[in-house]
């Protein structure tokens, strides 16, 4: 278990990166991030611990309007579609109004777990780990466009709800954010 938990760190490092340096159309003075946070389920009577979770909330505010939840799975096969229905009722559990889910894998996903998670909203992402090293926060890189030994960087591959695959990870994000910003404003 212990490249799962690496993998989310990394995953954790990578978005809290992207935030401080204002990629990812967050304001990173409303944004917080969080390895291994546990929300309340209302179904369970007990949390639910989330591998990565972005809180965005609006200057003062006490609660955040969005939680954006990150699954990640580390592994050797490709993610199958029950993983995908496991992250969707633990979503539910939360508050489907104000959290958002994306599962990021470094393999690819079934068939008709894309199939699942796009009939269900939520976003799918692919990251590939040539190696797996948590970049220091202070690093003054971008870790998305680092090359490892091996001379090529990470893959991106992103399903978002809406659109096409993706292989460049901010216009994964700006469209997943266009979705959530959209869903808001038809409350």
């Amino acid at each position: 278990m212990k490249g799962g938990y690496d993998f989310e760190e990394l995953v954790a490092v990578l978005l809290e990166f992207e935030i401080r340096e204002g990629k990812l159309g967050l304001d990173p003075k409303c944004t917080r991030i969080f390895h291994r946070k546990s929300y309340p389920s209302r179904d369970r009577g007990r949390n639910i611990v989330f591998d990565v979770a972005i809180e965005v909330s609006r200057p003062g505010a006490p609660q955040p309007y969005l939680v954006w939840v990150w699954e990640c799975k580390d592994y050797s096969r490709k993610v199958p579609v029950d993983d995908v229905e496991e992250f969707h009722a633990k979503l539910e559990q939360v508050g489907v109004h104000k959290t958002k889910g994306t599962m990021i894998s470094v393999t690819e996903f079934q068939v008709s777990a894309r199939a699942y998670a796009k009939a269900k909203g939520i976003s799918l992402a692919v990251l590939e780990k040539p190696e797996l090293r948590i970049l220091r926060a202070t690093e003054a890189i971008d870790p998305l466009a680092t090359q490892p030994t091996s001379g090529r960087g990470p893959r991106f591959v992103g399903y978002p709800v809406q659109g096409r695959q993706l292989r460049n990870v901010y216009q994964f994000i700006q469209e997943e954010l266009a979705c959530v910003n959209q869903e808001e404003g038809e409350v």
